[in-house]
């Protein structure tokens, strides 16, 4: 009731609210690479920049077939992040569908993890479709990402024996 009044209130309340979503996802992280991958993407589908952050370990390094970012400070990830939010804002974006996910393990706290994301729109149409390569650290608080590559979706049909 009191929030219906007083809209700073409500807003207050959203907030709480999605910093507890926030600390179950972070709580997530701890668990195996795929539990973190899916955290990260309903992370990012919060398309809130500090909640997306947490799951890069910095220095992390961005690759896509138009560029490379190394990013090593807080401030410039959330720069970084907040751009790739307002790319995916301006195409509609509401949701992301992952598939075709594979694990390696590369070391006991190293992992590569790859897939495809398929996102969609606030009406469920088709956006696009992408491949993901993620090189993750095991650290205290959890899996991490430390490399993210964007490429074709097809790169694993490419490459069948990797």
């Amino acid at each position: 009731m009191w929030a219906e009044r007083f809209p700073s209130d409500r807003r207050k309340a959203q907030d709480s609210e999605l910093e507890r979503a926030v600390f179950r996802t972070i709580v997530l992280m701890s668990t195996t690479p795929t539990d973190m991958l899916e955290a990260y993407v309903r992370a990012f589908e919060s398309l809130r920049a500090d909640v997306v952050v947490p799951f890069y370990l910095l220095p992390c390094t961005f690759i896509r077939p138009d560029g490379l970012w190394v990013v090593s400070d807080h401030e410039t990830t959330i720069v970084l992040v907040n751009h790739l939010i307002e790319h995916a804002q301006s195409q509609g974006y509401r949701r992301t569908v992952i598939s075709e996910v594979a694990t390696r393990s590369l070391a006991p706290s190293l992992a590569e993890l790859s897939g495809v994301f398929e996102r969609f729109d606030e009406h469920d149409a088709f956006i696009g479709r992408f491949g993901f390569t993620y090189i993750l650290r095991a650290v205290a608080d959890g899996w991490k990402i430390v490399v993210a590559i964007a490429h074709e979706a097809s790169i694993r049909a490419m490459f069948p024996d990797s």
